[in-house]
């Protein structure tokens, strides 16, 4: 886009300025901008750069320690139900009789603990690359199996081992290969993402096949009219636009804050915002509702998997991800991919009938009361 705007200039003259050159590279529409002048954050935005090494470990410990602690706090949460039989916690309202969980200090405590691991996360994605913090949401997977043995009594079986080493093997490596890029984050980079024609393909893509399924549920004889699969991949596309502006939103507070150049005072940051909000509602309704009409081991490994790949891919093309990784990048990229979605299926899908994968490697002596 430089080269484009000296070549409108007529060469490298003494006429060309910077500013000449920015406003050929870049779309700094008065409309988008609000007449600003170019300052020196819009020129670092203008090119990408690699992401500082201390920001990436930054980003990858954050986004770690807040899985860590999403994974805590679902089985905090978890822990105060199967205390229900030893606790007289129940309310009696009219006719029906209510445990009042919510009152318990443990399953707020783990709520707490489950808010404070999304925070740690959205953090972690104002700089980091969506590829790569996409896949290391599994790691909730791992904290999970590897806690639940000391929390539940649970056994840890060889089957349960190899899918731990396997997501653990995929985050290392994604981490490693994955693009390691940085471009300050400010509405009108947000724009110029937005008028990308490969992502207002996906986007249209994506809005065709919600109106077709809008249009099957509709038009259907069949009870109920939404299958499983169909519930599983609206709540996977919805997890992708979620992401997506979750870390829109993050990068525009980010630069706010440690670029010093407002972003938040025009509408588009809380336009995002409500998308990121209406997103991850529907995301949660449709997946209660797949969990409800299928089985676990059925809508986990096809709901994960999608949103994984979904995730990739559209924040790959929408913040141009992808153009960090030449062939062999993604090679490496991808290969780290394919062990952390291998992972999950393992995990999801439940242990196989072989004696030796289901050969017990340790077994805390825990006495948990059993769950109403």
């Amino acid at each position: 886009m430089v080269l484009q705007a000296i070549v409108a200039n007529g060469g490298l003259g003494s006429h060309l300025t910077l500013r000449t050159v920015l406003q050929h590279a870049l779309p700094f529409r008065g409309s988008h901008s609000g007449g600003m002048p170019i300052s020196a954050l819009e020129v670092a935005a203008a090119a990408p750069h690699r992401l500082p090494f201390m920001w990436h470990v930054a980003s990858i410990t954050s986004v770690l320690f807040g899985n860590t602690l999403i994974a805590l706090g679902l089985l905090l949460q978890k822990r105060s139900h199967s205390r229900a039989s030893s606790r007289q916690r129940k309310i009696h309202c009219g006719l029906i009789s209510v445990d009042a969980y919510f009152f318990s200090l443990e399953w707020l405590g783990g709520l707490a603990t489950f808010l404070c691991g999304h925070a740690f996360c959205w953090l972690g994605l104002s700089v980091g690359a969506q590829m790569v913090l996409s896949c290391l949401n599994c790691w909730c997977i791992v904290v999970t199996l590897l806690c639940a043995p000391f929390m539940f009594g649970e056994a840890v079986t060889v089957y349960k081992v190899m899918a731990v080493a396997l997501l653990i093997l995929g985050c290392v490596w994604v981490t490693l290969h994955g693009p390691q890029r940085y471009r300050v984050f400010t509405v009108e980079r947000l724009h110029l993402y937005l008028e990308n024609k490969a992502f207002v393909c996906v986007a249209g893509l994506s809005l065709l096949g919600v109106c077709a399924l809008g249009a099957s549920v509709a038009t259907t004889d069949r009870r109920p009219r939404c299958s499983v699969f169909q519930l599983a991949l609206g709540a996977a596309m919805c997890a992708w636009y979620s992401v997506l502006s979750a870390k829109c939103v993050s990068g525009l507070h980010f630069t706010s804050w440690h670029h010093g150049h407002d972003q938040l005072s025009v509408w588009q940051p809380w336009a995002v915002l409500v998308v990121f909000v209406a997103a991850a509602a529907s995301n949660l309704h449709l997946l209660n509702l797949a969990l409800a009409a299928g089985e676990a081991v059925t809508v986990m490994p096809v709901y994960e998997a999608l949103s994984l790949i979904g995730q990739i891919v559209l924040g790959g093309i929408f913040f141009q991800e992808f153009d960090a990784l030449d062939f062999w990048g993604h090679a490496q990229f991808w290969f780290g991919v394919s062990c952390v979605v291998g992972g999950i299926v393992m995990v999801t899908r439940g242990e196989p009938e072989i004696a030796v994968l289901r050969k017990h490697v340790f077994k805390p002596k825990v006495d948990v009361p059993m769950p109403i």
